[in-house]
């Protein structure tokens, strides 16, 4: 038996495949997911393949229950995207140019955001 798990799965690093673009998941700093109603995930190499994915035509946007984004310094983390502290910078280099970053805490976005001259941004914002 195995139990059935409500939450986003762990990124298998050079195993799993993004569901946008199927580029082999590499860098799982920048790795997101998406967790369905009906409990499906859907894994993504970066930010910006999810964002595509949800607007792309088909996707059913009714049917997602969460965002997920990994921390970016403790990427076994899983952040609600919703609360991530986010940061964007071109400094970030993401897989797919989404080059957005996401924080448990204030302090790890403040660094962040300094290190990468980057800007604090929403998950709204991102998700426009």
């Amino acid at each position: 038996f195995t139990s059935c798990n409500s939450g986003p799965q762990p990124i298998k690093a050079g195993i799993d495949q993004c569901s946008f673009c199927r580029m082999t998941v590499s860098d799982t700093r920048f790795a997101c997911e998406i967790l369905t109603q009906k409990g499906k995930v859907y894994k993504f190499d970066d930010s910006h393949c999810m964002i595509a994915f949800v607007n792309a035509p088909g996707t059913d946007k009714n049917s997602i229950k969460q965002f997920y984004l990994a921390d970016f310094n403790q990427n076994t983390k899983w952040l609600n995207a919703e609360n991530a502290l986010l940061v964007k910078s071109e400094a970030l280099k993401s897989p797919m140019g989404g080059n957005t970053a996401a924080f448990s805490n204030a302090a790890d976005q403040e660094k962040a955001a300094e290190h990468f001259s980057g800007e604090r941004v929403t998950w709204k914002e991102i998700i426009q």
